[in-house]
């Protein structure tokens, strides 16, 4: 008998969540490598990235598909989970994911005309965006919950 509290699992999704957007952050870091390697490096990471892709999937498939099917096969009305600390700190770690991206794209498109002979094209602007975003997003919610923050603090004021 799984005797889970509801913001154990919930927890366990979000942490599962955060890893897949780390390694689909990843296939788009190896997409903007792609560009600059060797040939023979280059074959191997279009080998490779399709099979990332299908990992995540399979992450994705792993994390939410349990809740998904229980809840069909249960003909339970998807209701919204109350709000915890899991979820305080994904949107905590999404609006920091977002100003990363915005900061990192600004850079990128400022600093690509000294850099690059020529203007980079917008698949690698998107791949560097998704990376970006996928990266801080992922590795802000890890650090968040998985260093501390999770803990509650003693009041200094009150001693």
């Amino acid at each position: 008998m799984n005797t889970d509290h509801c913001a154990e699992k919930i927890d366990r999704i979000y942490s599962r969540m955060a890893w897949g957007m780390l390694l689909m952050g990843l296939m788009f870091v190896f997409k903007l490598i792609e560009l600059v390697v060797a040939a023979d490096w280059q074959a191997w990471i279009t080998a490779i990235t399709p099979w990332m892709g299908l990992v995540v999937s399979l992450l994705i498939i792993w994390t939410l598909g349990p809740s998904v099917f229980s809840k069909l096969k249960n003909k339970q009305p998807m209701q919204q989970e109350p709000e915890g600390f899991s979820a305080e700190m994904i949107n905590q770690a999404l609006a920091i994911s977002w100003g990363a991206t915005i900061c990192g794209l600004v850079l990128m498109q400022s600093v690509s005309k000294v850099l690059f002979s020529h203007e980079l094209n917008g698949a690698v602007y998107f791949n560097a965006a998704m990376a970006l975003l996928f990266i801080s997003a992922s590795s802000t919610f890890l650090y968040l919950t998985h260093s501390g923050y999770d803990q509650i603090q003693p009041d200094e004021w009150s001693e």
